[in-house]
């Protein structure tokens, strides 16, 4: 009876122990992260739609021209018919160091990827991201 009591006892502090532990990482992990809207020199370049795909889908690359490295990167991908919104679409994508580029690819569901008409157009930005180590 008394090993179990001590086996329970032990149990009980170590499951506290490592949640203590848990808490203080995840609050540590969060004080060097800031969410920014359009970040400054955050850019999406060499954009284009790439052909013969089943949905409307947009290639290009995210580059970071800030001194700081983006933990992740949300791109947003707006579809027009002539100046109609039709359909917007995103996607995110991780670890852009500063000063770098990183190819991307964004799927509009709701856009069929060929034989698009002439009036089909789009417009790519960078819309958040998440800045920290």
């Amino acid at each position: 009876m008394f090993v179990s009591l001590l086996t329970g006892i032990s149990f009980t502090v170590g499951v506290m122990l490592i949640l203590l532990a848990k808490d203080i990482y995840v609050e540590k992990q969060g004080e060097d992260e800031t969410w920014v809207d359009y970040p400054e020199g955050v850019v999406v370049t060499n954009h284009s739609i790439k052909p013969n795909m089943p949905r409307l889908t947009i290639v290009g690359e995210i580059h970071n021209g800030s001194s700081q490295h983006l933990k992740s990167v949300w791109v947003d991908v707006d579809v027009f018919a002539g100046h109609a919104l039709v359909n917007t679409c995103d996607d995110s994508f991780r670890h852009v160091p500063a000063q770098t580029s990183k190819p991307f690819e964004v799927q509009c569901c709701d856009v069929a990827g060929t034989d698009l008409p002439d009036y089909i157009r789009y417009e790519v930005r960078v819309r958040t991201g998440l800045y920290g180590k």
